[in-house]
């Protein structure tokens, strides 16, 4: 037998023995890891959903404080609680019990001592707001310090709130807290409705109450039916203890949980396990756990609403049916086999050609290498798009406040002309907000535009710039999540090109964020630190996000190698930024563990010589 023949059966009998191996091996190990791995990822996706139903709720806040703020509302309070101020405390109390009584027995809103609640300038303020933002408020309407109520967009059922669970809870004797009143479902409103009770205060004083009524049917919708169009199991919002606020397909607050979770919910952990063949993950919506000045809750039982809350909070609960979930690795197990099948004809055929492409090395070598520099360029832009992406959800994130404050300011302006209350200083006072927001808005535009320029020249830049510019796209991202960002930095002039560096310093930044949400670190922080050389310029980048296994360190560089849990981590962005700064701006970047996290360190030259990204 020819050595060309024995050689080629040497070889797929090799072969065939380690694919077999290998199989049997990856098929345990897969099973095993993809399982934990899923878990994960439904314990963080858990997480998610309930930061963004906090973030829902938040905004409705955020709206109704800006009602609040609205001069008309606190001169009103201060012109009726003088009113009541005149009586004693229990002349106080006989009176609004008659005023009470009174309304009760009135029957419609066309009653002579109903109207002027419901049509004073107050009460037309607010029915305003009802309809600048149609279909989001039902009853909107505000009580004095005392309980009473001074104005109203309906007629209520009662005057007097003063005894009612929520005006206590906002109330809280005199220091004033936001109660969200989960309702459940409001017959009245035809749907699932949050009232916020916001106290308004001046000097330290509440002058009233302010609550509005909020049909949130279409959050809750949106929420879960975003999430379940990924096709990764199906979200549900629960109740501590156990009933279902909503879920697709079915009524509101007509089916409860399993019991098997009843006890995690109590917990209030966040974390996920196997339940009858389902992979299951759960978080609760942290509204009133982190704060002091927030409450959630409610009463079951009320005259218009259905299954109140019993001073429970929410949670998200994910279902994933365990087998879909491995559907992906046995397939990936199939692939591995049968592509090893191909691969072991091919090494067989290898083997016998080998004498005749023994020529050809130096050919093949150099496409090699062409073909890893169009790959490299390819993840290079996906690198780039991938940051865009994170670029525009920036802008978007910092656009929302100002744009609702212009919007509200400009309501405040028109509420006072049609109710002719304008003053000139509150005029003033509305427009100088306005302008001061419109230029927060163009001062965005200004801090992002340069990150999506294309760069072909290098550029003599101060370094101190290009971090100042850099923290300044990602702050208000690290300020949402409370990361604090010390930079220790002088000025010093570098030739470089500024708009690729930015990228590998956002990037880094970036990667230090998703590390203290994924590790959960209370006292986050970036420090940057400059160190001068006689060549050279050293950027430091430090955090105390718990540093990087040392059994990956030496993978972190790689491309498509991503620690994150989602399933669209790109891997790419050390990759990129080590590409960038090795390649094309002549430095040098190295990553090290520290005691209580990571430093990346980059080296960048003061003078570049013109590259291959000029023209």
């Amino acid at each position: 037998m020819q050595l060309k023949y024995k050689i080629s059966i040497s070889i797929m009998l090799i072969s065939l023995f380690i694919l077999i191996f290998i199989s049997i091996f990856y098929a345990n190990w897969s099973y095993k890891n993809t399982l934990e791995n899923e878990k994960n990822q439904l314990k963080e996706k858990a997480l998610e959903s309930a930061k963004y139903i906090e973030i829902e709720l938040l905004d409705k806040l955020d709206l109704l404080k800006t009602i609040a703020s609205a001069p008309i509302v606190s001169s009103y309070l201060i012109q009726k609680n003088q009113e009541y101020d005149k009586f004693t405390t229990i002349q106080k109390e006989k009176h609004i019990n008659a005023l009470n009584q009174k309304w009760i027995e009135s029957k419609t809103e066309k009653d002579s001592f109903v109207k002027p609640y419901l049509n004073n300038e107050l009460a037309m303020f607010l029915k305003k707001q009802q309809e600048i933002f149609a279909g989001m408020y039902g009853e909107l309407f505000i009580t004095n310090g005392d309980g009473a109520m001074v104005a109203s967009t309906a007629k209520l059922t009662t005057l007097a709130h003063a005894n009612k669970y929520w005006w206590r809870e906002s109330f809280a004797n005199g220091d004033g807290k936001i109660f969200f009143d989960d309702r459940g479902f409001d017959s009245s409103a035809n749907g699932y409705v949050i009232g916020v009770v916001y106290p308004i205060k001046k000097d330290g004083k509440i002058l009233g109450i302010l609550k509005a009524n909020i049909n949130i049917m279409n959050t809750l919708s949106f929420v879960v039916n975003r999430y379940n169009k990924k096709g990764d199991g199906y979200l549900k919002i629960v109740r501590t203890k156990g009933l279902v606020v909503y879920e697709e397909g079915k009524d509101l607050l007509s089916s409860t949980i399993q019991c098997d979770l009843l006890k995690n919910l109590k917990n209030l952990e966040h974390n996920s396990k196997i339940l009858q063949n389902n992979l299951v993950a759960f978080a609760p919506v942290r509204l009133s756990l982190d704060s002091q000045e927030i409450i959630f809750g409610g009463k079951p039982h009320s005259i218009d609403h259905l299954k109140g809350n019993d001073d429970e909070i929410w949670h998200t609960v994910i279902c994933f049916d365990k087998n879909k979930a491995l559907a992906q690795s046995k397939e990936t197990s199939y692939m591995i086999f049968y592509i090893g099948v191909m691969l072991i004809i091919l090494s067989g055929f290898i083997a016998y050609m080998v004498g005749k492409w023994i020529s050809r090395p130096i050919e093949e070598l150099q496409a090699t290498q062409q073909k890893l520099k169009v790959q490299e360029e390819i993840m290079i832009a996906q690198a780039r798009h991938a940051a865009m992406g994170e670029m525009i959800s920036m802008i978007a994130h910092q656009w929302r406040q100002p744009i609702s404050a212009i919007s509200m300011g400009a309501n405040n302006i028109l509420a006072d002309i049609q109710l002719q209350t304008i003053e000139e200083n509150s005029l003033k006072e509305d427009t100088q907000k306005i302008l001061t927001k419109t230029k927060e808005l163009s001062k965005t535009i200004d801090r992002f535009k340069n990150f999506f320029q294309s760069e072909k020249n290098i550029s003599r830049v101060d370094i101190k710039n290009i971090i100042e510019d850099s923290s300044n796209v990602i702050e208000k991202s690290l300020q949402s999540y409370n990361i604090k960002l010390d930079k220790n930095i002088s000025s010093q002039m570098i030739e470089t090109y500024s708009r690729e560096l930015m990228q590998v310093f956002i990037s880094i930044l970036k990667n230090s964020q998703e590390m203290f949400l994924r590790n959960k670190i209370d006292d986050a922080k970036i420090s940057i630190f400059m160190k001068k050389l006689e060549n050279s310029v050293i950027i430091s980048f430090c955090d105390n996000a718990g540093g990087i296994e040392e059994s990956i360190m030496s993978k972190i560089f790689n491309p498509y190698f991503s620690t994150k849990n989602e399933k669209n981590g790109v891997g790419l962005g050390l990759y990129m930024s080590k590409t960038i700064v090795e390649k094309h701006l002549n430095g040098i970047i190295n990553v090290k563990n520290i005691a209580l996290g990571v430093c990346v360190e980059i080296e960048l030259p003061y003078l570049l010589e013109k590259g291959e990204n000029d023209e």
